[in-house]
C-alpha cells in the first residue's frame, strides 16, 4: 500500500469511526501515523475512539495540542486468538488439577490437627474436601479475572482469556492468573477501573464463600490449638464468623474447605491490593497520583511492610514482606506505563474507586494476635 493510500485509509477510519474533528493526519511509514484531532465530548468520545482503534489492531497514545490532542497510531501485528483460547483452556484444566491435588495435601494436614484434639469423627473424605477447596479457589480466581475482562472490554474494547498458572503442591496450588492486553487503558479513569474491577468482584465472592463455609466449620477453644493454627489474623474473618455463627466469639475456627478457601483468598486480595508496581493496587494508585509519583509510593509501601514484618514476624506478615519485595523488584522499579491519554478524565469516578480501594485494603490487612 502506498503512503498516500495509507494516509487516506487511516484518516478516513479515524474521521468516520471516531466521529472527531480531524485537522491533520499523516503516516510516516506503513505502520506508524500521527494526527491532530479534537474529540469534542472529551472522555466519552476518546474512549469510544480508542475502543474502535484497538478492535482494528491499532494502538494509540496522545499528547496535548492547542487544537485538542495530537495522537500517535501504530498498526500492530495480527494476533492468534484461537491459539490463546486453546492455551487458556489447557492451563485452566491443568491448574484445576493442581489446586485439587494441593487441596488433598492441605486436607491431610488439617485432618491430623483434628485427630490431635479428638475430633476425628467429624472428618470428611480427603477428596471431597479437596474438590470443594479447588472449586472455591478456582471460582474466586475466575470471577476475579472476569472483573478485569469486563473492565477491559468496556475501556479498551479488546481482551484476552485469562492464563492460569499452576503450582502443584505449593501454596494454593496456583500462582493465580493473568489477563494480557496489547493496549494501555484509554484514560486514568479506565486504568483505575481495570485495577479495581478484579479485586472488587473477587473480594466480594471471597467474603460470600467464607460466610457460607463458616456456617459448617468447627469452632473450638483457642487453648486446644497451637497459636500458629489460629486463623483469626485478619479481623474481618473474626467479625464475619461472629455475625454468621452465633456463639463463635472467643473461639477459634477450624475452617472447612470453603471457609479455608475464603480466608486464603481474602489474604491473597490483600497482597494484590498493595500499591506496588503493576499489582492491581499499583494500577489504582498510578491512576490517581500519576505514574511517576506511584514509584515513590511503591518504595514507601515496601519499607512499611518490611518494618511491620520486623516488629511482628508472624507467618502472614512475613509472606507479605517477601511478596512485596518480589513485586517491587519485578514491577515497581520501572515507571508505570499509565494510560494512553491523560487529557480526558473524571476525578469523581476515580475518587469513588479510590474509596472502595482503601476500604478493601483496610479490611484485609493482617493484624498480629497477642
Amino acid at each position: 500500500m502506498s503512503t498516500e493510500a495509507r494516509n487516506e485509509d487511516v484518516c478516513n477510519f479515524i474521521k468516520n469511526m471516531c466521529k472527531v474533528t480531524l485537522y491533520t493526519c499523516e503516516c510516516r511509514s506503513a505502520d506508524v501515523c500521527e494526527a491532530v484531532i479534537d474529540f469534542g465530548n472529551l472522555e466519552k468520545n476518546f474512549v469510544e475512539c480508542y475502543k474502535a482503534l484497538s478492535n482494528a489492531e491499532i494502538a494509540m497514545i496522545s499528547q496535548p495540542h492547542p487544537l485538542g490532542a495530537k495522537i500517535y497510531l501504530q498498526k500492530l501485528k495480527h494476533k492468534r486468538p484461537h491459539f490463546h483460547k486453546m492455551l487458556s483452556l489447557l492451563l485452566f484444566i491443568v491448574t484445576l488439577a493442581s489446586v485439587f491435588w494441593t487441596g488433598t495435601l492441605i486436607a491431610q494436614g488439617n485432618f491430623e490437627l483434628l485427630k490431635e484434639i479428638g475430633l476425628e469423627t467429624k472428618l470428611p473424605s480427603t477428596y471431597s474436601w479437596a474438590a470443594t477447596y479447588a472449586l472455591s479457589i478456582m471460582g474466586i480466581l475466575g470471577l476475579h479475572e472476569l472483573g478485569h475482562i469486563i473492565a477491559s472490554a468496556r475501556c479498551i474494547g479488546s481482551w484476552s482469556p485469562p492464563l492460569f498458572i499452576p503450582a502443584p503442591g505449593f501454596g494454593l496450588g496456583t500462582f493465580g492468573a493473568i489477563v494480557t492486553s496489547r493496549f494501555r487503558p484509554s484514560t486514568p479513569t479506565c486504568l483505575a477501573l481495570l485495577g479495581i474491577s478484579g479485586p472488587a468482584l473477587g473480594f466480594t465472592i471471597s467474603l460470600l464463600v467464607l460466610m457460607v463455609g463458616a456456617l459448617t466449620s468447627i469452632y473450638v477453644s483457642p487453648e486446644l490449638l497451637p497459636p500458629a493454627e489460629t486463623l483469626h489474623s485478619i479481623p474481618l474473618i473474626s467479625l464475619l464468623a461472629w455475625l454468621v455463627v452465633p456463639g463463635a466469639e472467643g473461639k477459634a475456627m477450624i475452617p472447612n474447605a470453603a471457609a479455608f478457601a475464603g480466608v486464603i483468598m481474602i489474604y491473597i486480595h490483600f497482597l494484590n491490593l498493595l500499591p506496588i508496581g503493576q499489582l492491581d493496587g499499583g494500577h489504582v494508585v498510578a491512576s490517581i497520583i500519576g505514574p511517576n509519583t506511584s514509584r515513590f509510593i511503591s518504595l514507601i509501601t515496601l519499607i512499611l511492610i518490611l518494618v511491620y514484618a520486623l516488629l511482628y514476624p508472624t507467618d502472614l506478615i512475613l509472606i507479605a514482606a517477601i511478596f512485596a519485595v518480589l513485586a517491587f523488584f519485578l514491577t515497581g522499579l520501572r515507571r508505570h506505563p499509565g494510560a494512553a491519554c491523560n487529557l480526558y478524565e473524571s476525578r469523581i469516578k476515580r475518587a469513588i474507586i479510590a474509596t472502595f480501594y482503601v476500604l478493601m485494603l483496610g479490611l484485609s490487612v493482617p493484624v498480629p494476635i497477642s
